[in-house]
């Protein structure tokens, strides 16, 4: 589920108004790592994101019993509120079985102040989050141009780098009843199109009338 519920521009892009955090944990937007580690086990993964606007970007595990971890938070600015760019983060999956669950992440949209002003900047003595916070609601009464506005999010994708799949190999059971001719062909169309790619292929032949002699191919 994504929350809060977003808004989409006329392309169908997620917005994300500024100053708000969306959290992109659903059946549809969240990696599960289960289905991941049966076809690809050990993998090497990345989120990717083409988003237009000064952004916070988090990504998060959830483990089956719940727990939440921080991988990453990555905090991405540009000078100019309508450049796209693309960010990539990269994580291992993790393999104990213990420790499935999901990936997931979130997008902060950045108001004025907190794209000029990184959090550890601020003291926390003397009046520190108060003014911080008088900071905050000056910079986002000016809205003056160059400064940051809500967050497009065109394209969200999970990768997996140089993944290598287990091998294939084909096999085929034909059955035949005193079809010699067809049974033929039908082998020798089977040959023509495996041996090429799949050197291992396999063809088994259950012959119920026990008229078909062997060949070598």
């Amino acid at each position: 589920m994504v929350k809060p519920y977003t808004d989409l521009d006329d392309n169908g892009n997620v917005i994300v108004e500024r100053g708000r955090v969306v959290t992109f944990d659903g059946f549809m937007t969240a990696l599960y790592e289960r289905e991941i580690n049966h076809i690809v086990p050990n993998a090497k993964l990345y989120l990717e994101l083409e988003v237009q606007g000064s952004c916070r970007v988090g990504l998060f595990h959830r483990s089956q019993a719940g727990v939440v971890t921080e991988f990453a938070m990555e905090k991405h600015v540009g000078k100019d509120p309508h450049e796209v760019r693309t960010i990539r983060i990269d994580f291992d999956i993790v393999g104990a079985e213990a420790k499935l669950g999901r990936w997931y992440f979130t997008i902060e949209a950045l108001d004025f102040y907190s794209a000029a002003q990184e959090s550890n900047e601020k003291s926390e003595a003397d009046g520190g989050t108060l003014l911080h916070k008088a900071y905050r609601s000056a910079w986002n009464a000016l809205g003056v141009e160059g400064t940051p506005t809500d967050v497009i999010l065109r394209r969200a994708t999970w990768g997996v780098y140089n993944a290598k799949l287990q091998e294939v190999r084909p096999c085929f059971v034909i059955c035949t009843f005193r079809r010699e001719k067809q049974l033929a062909g039908n082998v020798d169309r089977l040959v023509s199109a495996l041996e090429a790619e799949y050197p291992g292929y396999g063809i088994i032949i259950v012959d119920n009338a026990r008229t078909v002699e062997r060949q070598e191919h």
